[in-house]
């Protein structure tokens, strides 16, 4: 696993999960003051047609939210 996708060092990135080697796929721990958040993450992009599709998953639909939100602001 290649560690640094995020700042923080929330999400290792997983080499050779994905058959398409475009795709970037992630899984972290979020850990905050109340609670720790499962993350998994894909991002497929599709160069071609200057478009990505992101896919999270979380323990918590909340987070799931949050995150694509944030996210979907940096690319």
């Amino acid at each position: 696993m290649q560690q640094g996708v995020t700042d923080g060092d929330l999400v290792a990135l997983l080499i050779g999960v994905d058959p398409n080697p475009a795709n970037f796929v992630g899984a972290g721990v979020i850990h905050t003051k109340n609670t720790q958040v499962g993350c998994l993450l894909r991002l497929e992009p599709n160069t071609q047609a200057q478009m990505y599709r992101l896919t999270l998953r979380t323990s918590r639909e909340s987070v799931s939210q949050r995150l694509c939100d944030l996210l979907s602001d940096q690319f």
